[in-house]
């Protein structure tokens, strides 16, 4: 599958998201052990759960099909189409939903836990569909489009007590099997296989900013943070730091350019709209390591800005697992670079 970005998501991609901040809001919070944090916790099962669809996608569909992800589109109000679908015979908007608790629908009615929710997900997939099919009938009426609620969660108890007809609602364990179904329609098809780049540019026209942006956190909130770099490892604070390496108590060693690096992303993803100073970031690192290695850090990897006593530094604005390959880091280090970017690091290369 191919997977396209529009210009308005690629610009998007330049920005963190919500749950960049809520990371390191939550590793960096005093209280956070004590107070759960919803926000993180429906955050991250989102992103989990569009990214299992997107892997099934991936591993079982086929190659010239076209994917978009996390599309705002405004017709008849805004929505979202966690992920879009271009095949060869039919579109299909796949919802995607990261419950751990008993879902059950009745006569239009979701309930979660025996409790009436205020968001109905089948409601959804079918309002967000007939919008995705007038827009596709615009283009032309023989584009069709059909809605799937995919409800992901692995933990999740389903049960459908009355007939859907005009969207598919989809369990995790039945996914592939699903995604193998469009398979064997697309490869009967005989018709007129669709125009996948001229109803792309179709639906951009449609296209919006992402409605739920990245906000900025408050001076209060950013006063109230932990300061310092901490270990990778067990998260804690306040490791040893030395010339060449920070090493914790849990037997982890970092290289020190490494721990500096990815503590001035984190400062840059929690004042994105703002530039990177020495004074300020030396502040975050709570004068662990001097201005002059911060400093040398920022211009090997970030792009300076002359400007008298208002000289700065470019903020790339995003979390070191996203700028790993962009910065060209040379590390002794192989971390595993996803969003728990360093939980394995077994491998050293000296």
């Amino acid at each position: 599958m191919i997977l396209h970005q529009t210009k308005l998501l690629r610009t998007a991609a330049e920005e963190p998201t919500a749950l960049d901040i809520e990371r390191i809001l939550q590793q960096r919070n005093y209280s956070r052990a004590s107070e759960p944090n919803y926000k993180l916790r429906n955050l991250e099962a989102g992103e989990a759960g569009e990214q299992v669809v997107y892997n099934y996608l991936e591993d079982n569909g086929r190659k010239d099909w076209v994917g978009i992800r996390n599309m705002w589109l405004n017709y008849g109000g805004p929505f979202e189409g966690d992920l879009i679908l271009f095949t060869n015979h039919k579109n299909y908007l796949f919802e995607v939903k990261n419950y751990n608790s008993t879902f059950t629908y009745e006569k239009g009615i979701s309930k979660f836990n025996d409790r009436k929710n205020s968001g109905n997900p089948v409601h959804q997939t079918r309002r967000n569909t007939i919008n995705l099919q007038n827009m596709c009938h615009e283009f032309s009426r023989k584009v069709t489009v059909q809605g799937v609620l995919v409800l992901v969660g692995i933990d999740n108890y389903v049960e459908i007590n009355s007939e859907i007809k005009d969207v598919d609602v989809v369990k995790r364990n039945e996914l592939k099997h699903y995604i193998q179904k469009i398979v064997e329609k697309d490869n009967a098809y005989r018709g007129r296989v669709i125009n996948k780049k001229s109803l792309i540019e179709h639906f951009e026209r449609y296209e919006i900013e992402p409605y739920h942006g990245p906000e900025m956190i408050s001076k209060e909130q950013m006063n109230s943070l932990r300061k310092g770099i901490y270990c990778l490892h067990c998260k804690k604070f306040h490791p040893q730091i030395n010339r060449k390496n920070v090493t914790c108590s849990c037997g982890f060693i970092e290289e020190r350019e490494m721990a500096i690096l990815r503590t001035i992303c984190e400062y840059g993803v929690l004042t994105f709209n703002k530039p990177l100073k020495t004074g300020k970031l030396w502040e975050f690192f709570d004068r662990q390591v001097s201005q002059k290695s911060i400093r040398k850090v920022l211009q090997k990897y970030f792009q300076a800005v002359a400007n008298g006593r208002y000289s700065h530094f470019v903020n790339i604005q995003l979390p070191f697992y996203k700028l790993y390959d962009k910065l060209k880091v040379d590390s002794s280090v192989q971390v595993r670079l996803t969003h728990q970017e360093y939980e394995d690091f077994s491998r050293y290369i000296r």
